[in-house]
Order: structure tokens, then sequence, then C-alpha cells
């Protein structure tokens, strides 16, 4: 038996005995109730597309290498089976294509390399390749790109290294590949731009109002119609009020949204209702449903106190919140994991703020009810839901549930043009959430008065040299050399 297939039959964390007795094992994907695998690979003659999930990608140019394409599908196919995410597996295709094959197109335009022929001497050229500096002086790649250029061949590499069958048909001399490979440039990018004290200051209080604003009407709003629950409006009246507008509208539509010109044509008593208040379809189903736009504050001010990445708040699932009764009193506790390292990021809150991260979900959770049942099973368990048409052609005037990561056009349909009229409308300059995270480092670091550690547990950042390489900040950097000098005096 091979060292490939031990491993392949070693039972996972998830065995059980079953019913007869005997040791079940349930495949680590079922368990954590993966929808689709990690890397599912559709291939024909003159075709090759990798598929995961959420994500497709076409690597067909890696078939006009064909002495070299097995071993990497097979590589690619054992990364994607370890610790890694679906999204990680995606960049290093990605960086595979554009790094490694690029320079394989580049060096060998009939495709007559194979595994002996990449050997110390021909790695040695690909990582010159990869720092190459224009006749303007400019390097050919970013010293992130070509990073993780070099990153995805040697991962692959060392899964090759690492597989009985592989390993005889490599170079015999390929046995260390550098990580470093280009000296003084330890820092991968240059540190994303804070926001200075007055912009932030100014963007809390436009995301607080606003909130707040929002809250305090949709309760009043919310307990209008429960009132109407005792006492039904009439099914064929036309509504005297907002809150009979709205329960009718709920109740007679409970698993579709329709639009306005739906409900003009096939909803006489809805569409002279709102005629009758004078106020917009919009306007009244706001309390059903939330929009992109009204989400924004709210996604803000938990970007703020969480610190997590853009895509862990955007995406942010129920089951990563819980409530803990520790240190004095019950918190609200956020788990949810890191897309790259997969690994669980931790922030605990005390309960009793109300604009605390505890009254923002529960106020979130209450608004999204009605559209859970609307959206794909492997959104339901999403914070952020809204009410959208963007990205889907209707066939039955009907609007539909969506949230931040439905669609290809996600960022500039439903976040950065929501965020821009956020911004417009308070008088503010224009920012992207990106920049939350490091200026809430930013401010641990200097209300700490430049505690490493203390930045490092907010951030949830592997080590303290990520912080430094990555998070730093400009004003941080200046404090720090501040305070240094002040010592050195």
């Amino acid at each position: 038996m091979t060292k490939d297939e031990t491993t392949a039959e070693k039972p996972s964390r998830y065995a059980q005995l079953g019913s007869d007795g005997k040791r079940k094992v349930i495949p680590l994907e079922q368990a954590e109730g993966r929808l689709e695998p990690k890397l599912r690979i559709e291939r024909s003659s003159d075709s090759l597309v990798l598929i995961g999930e959420g994500w497709k990608r076409d690597c067909s140019r890696w078939l006009m290498h064909p002495g070299i394409v097995e071993a990497f599908i097979f590589s690619l196919s054992k990364y994607a089976n370890g610790k890694v995410s679906s999204n990680t597996v995606e960049c290093r295709a990605a960086d595979l294509t554009r790094g490694f094959f690029a320079y394989l197109k580049l060096t060998d335009s009939k495709g007559t390399t194979n595994l002996k022929n990449i050997d110390t001497q021909w790695v040695n050229g690909f990582i010159k390749w990869l720092g190459l500096i224009n006749a303007d002086s400019t390097p050919l790649f970013s010293v992130s790109s070509r990073t993780a250029m070099l990153c995805a061949f040697r991962l692959n590499i060392d899964q090759l290294l690492a597989s009985e069958v592989w390993h005889p048909r490599m170079a015999s001399d390929l046995l260390f590949i550098p990580t470093h490979a280009w000296p003084g440039s330890s820092r991968m990018s240059p540190p994303r731009k804070t926001l200075d004290d007055n912009t932030l200051l100014q963007l809390l209080l436009a995301a607080q109002s606003e909130a707040l604003a929002t809250m305090e009407e949709l309760c009043e709003n919310w307990a209008a119609m429960k009132e109407l629950d005792a006492a039904p409006p009439h099914q064929t009246d036309i509504p005297k009020n907002a809150a009979e507008w709205r329960w009718l509208f709920k109740n007679r539509y409970p698993t579709q949204i329709p639009n306005g010109n739906w409900v003009i044509n096939n909803d006489k008593q809805l569409w002279a209702g709102s005629g009758h208040l004078g106020v917009t379809q919009n306007q009244l189903r706001r309390p059903l449903y939330p929009s992109a736009r009204d989400l924004i504050p709210f996604v803000l001010l938990l970007a703020f106190q969480t610190a997590f990445n853009p895509d862990v708040i955007r995406e942010l699932e129920l089951k990563s919140i819980e409530y803990l009764d520790h240190f004095g009193g019950e918190r609200i506790c956020f788990r949810p994991p890191k897309k790259r390292s997969l690994r669980k990021q931790l922030r605990t809150f005390a309960k009793g703020n109300p604009i605390g991260p505890d009254a923002l979900v529960t106020f979130i959770k209450e608004w999204t009810a009605s559209l859970r049942g609307m959206v794909p099973v492997k959104y339901q368990d999403h914070l952020f839901l809204m009410m959208s048409s963007f990205g889907v052609k209707s066939t039955n005037g009907s609007m539909h549930a969506s949230n931040f990561t439905n669609g290809k056009n996600k960022a500039s349909g439903l976040w950065v043009a929501q965020l821009k009229t956020f911004t417009k409308e308070h008088g503010l300059p224009r920012l992207s959430l990106a920049q939350i995270r490091p200026t809430a480092l930013d401010k641990i670091h200097e209300i700490t008065g430049g505690d490493l550690k203390a930045v490092q547990t907010a951030g949830g950042q592997r080590s303290p040299q990520v912080l430094l390489d990555h998070y730093t900040s400009d004003a941080a950097r200046q404090r720090n050399n501040e305070a240094l000098a002040t010592i050195m005096l």
C-alpha cells in the first residue's frame, strides 16, 4: 500500500459507530454541511475547467504541456483536500496560470517540458523571470503577485515531492524552493491608508445616527403591524394606513416579493392603497425587507466594532454568533472563520449598548427573517440579507432575496455603489470597507501605547510579524519611531 493510499483510507475525526455497531466514517465535507467540493475537474481533449464553491476557472492552456498537466492536476487536488478554503484553491489555480504555466509557454512553446526538466536551474530561471524589471524601471510583477505565483508553484511541487507516485519522475536535484526569493521586500505591500480621526468620527456618527433612526422607526412599524394580528384588515377594502398595507402585503406574499409593476397590474387593492396613502411601494415595503442601501450603516458599525475583514463581515453567518455567560454577565460572541486560513476569529462584547453588536445583530435578524426562506440554502444563514432586483431577470414580476455575495458583480452592484451613495448623502469623502479594519486596529495600537499583542488579539493575526508586514499603518509606524527616538535620547 502506498503512502497516498494509506492517507486516503485514514478515518476522519467525524468517524462514528453505526446502528450495527460498526465504525462509520462521515466525509469531512458532509459533516460540515459543504454543498460543493472545494475542487471539481471537468476535462476533455481540449478543455480543462476547475470548479469550486461559487467559482469556475478555465485552465485549458495547461493542456499545452502534456508532460506537466497531469502532475499539477494531482498536486492541486491534493492541496484542495487539505485544510484550505475553496477560495484559496481558486487563488492558487489562478497564480499557477499567470505564473508557472505562463513561463512554461514563454520558454517552451512546443510543450515538450516534463517533470525531469524542472530542475534547480529551471527554477532559478523562473524566479529570475518573476523578478524582471521593465524598460521603464517598473517591475514586471508586484512583490505580492510574484510571491503568490512562486508560492503556488512551491506548494504544488511539495505535493509532488511527497507523493510516492510522482517523486521518482522528478528532477533529482530539485530539493529546495526558496520562500523569500527577493531580499529587501519582506513587506508585501504598502499599508492601506487608514481614515483620519475627523473622517472616522463623521463616518461613525453618520452610521450610528442612521442606524438608530432606522431601528426606532421600524420598531414602531412592527408594533403597529403586530396589533393587526388580533383584528386583521379587510381583504378587499383599500388600506386605511401603512400598517394595514404592510400587514396585507406580508401575509399575502409570504414566499415572494412582487415588484411595483406587478402589483399595479395584479393587485388593485394594494396599488390603490399606496396611491391613497401617498407613499411609494418601496417605502411601504421597507419595514418588511431591507435593501442593500438600508444595511450600509449596520455593516459599517459592525465592521469597526469587530475589526473583521470586509468579506468576513459582509458574509457573517448566524451560526458564527452565540451568547456566553462569562466575564461578569452575558456577552455576544462572534466566531467566524477567516477565508484563507479557515481559523476561527473570536470577538466578544457586553450586552446593553443600544448601538452595540448585540443590538445590531438582534435587529437585523428580525428585519431579515422574512427573507431567509427566499434565498438559496447556502445563503440562508447569512446575517445580511436584502431585497434586490440586481442581477436577476424576473419572469414572474418578482424581486428576489439576495446578499452581498450573490452574483458575479456583487461589489459594484450591491456594495460599492450603495456605500458611495451613503458617503455622498452624508458629505463624507470616498472610502472603502477595507479601510475600516486597519483603522480600528490602528486605534487599538494608539490606545494601548503600541501594544502589538493587543492589536494581534483584536485582529486575529497568526503572528505579530504579520502585523508588522501588512497591518501596521503609517501613523502607527510614526508613533513607534517617535517612542524609539525618545528612548534613545
